[in-house]
């Protein structure tokens, strides 16, 4: 629970002055290229790895539990 707590309190107190310390103009532009970003992902070959270490991780857990 205090790991929480400290995370609720610290994260919000260390994110406000370091957007406060980027420039209006670097902000909207970072802000322009991240939405892009997250409009159609670029990588397919991540998602495939992370989707087969995923299906891995779950056959090791079977062949573990019926072993």
């Amino acid at each position: 629970m205090l790991g929480l707590l400290d995370e609720l309190i610290l994260l919000p107190g260390l994110v406000w002055p370091t957007l406060r310390m980027i420039t209006p103009t670097l902000r909207t532009t970072l802000e322009a290229e991240a939405t892009q970003i997250a409009a159609h992902p670029t990588s397919r070959i991540g998602a495939v790895v992370v989707v087969l270490v995923w299906l891995g991780g779950a056959v090791a857990l079977v062949w573990w539990w019926f072993a």
